[in-house]
């Protein structure tokens, strides 16, 4: 190989190893499950539900536009079709769990949606968590479940409350 041939192919190793790091560097990955217990205790995992990443105060900006702009009560819906499109997107597995590549730094949304039938009803599922504010301080592990999901009372859970 000539000289050129080997000190191109250094400088681009050196580039792809360059952009790993900044990659590395600028997300994060944070892991997560989706999950519901029922009243009789069981705790039932959702599988292909789709998990997003939002901007968080984008999000925050289409709440109140409905709240401000819906006669009445607004529905869980409602709010779900004024979101921003998300930044990041995943589904979970067959146990309920995800992972998701976001940036490292900011405050998001995240949000997702399912239905379970049982027998004649069908029950459905919203969730809007913030993560990374104020309220809720930023970790490597996100939970979808009872105690976040819209309509639970728990303000500092669920942005929806």
């Amino acid at each position: 190989m000539n000289t050129r041939c080997v000190e191109f192919a250094f400088r681009l190793t050196a580039c792809a190893v360059l952009l790993c790091v900044a990659a590395s560097c600028t997300d994060s990955m944070v892991e997560g499950e989706v999950f519901i217990r029922t009243r009789g205790g069981e705790t039932i995992p959702l599988s292909l539900v789709r998990v997003d990443v939002r901007d968080f105060e984008r999000t925050e900006e289409a709440i109140k536009r409905v709240r401000e702009s819906t006669s009445g009560t607004p529905t869980e819906s409602d709010f779900f079709r004024a979101f921003p499109p998300p930044i990041a997107s995943v589904t979970t597995d067959a146990s309920g769990r995800f992972r998701v590549r976001i940036p490292r730094n900011g405050a998001f949304a995240i949000t997702a949606h399912d239905k379970r039938i049982i027998g004649d009803e069908t029950e459905h599922y919203y969730w809007c968590v913030g993560f990374g504010s104020v309220l809720s301080p930023r970790s490597d592990r996100i939970t979808l479940a009872n105690q976040n999901i819209v309509g639970s009372g728990n303000y500092f859970e669920s942005m929806l409350q």
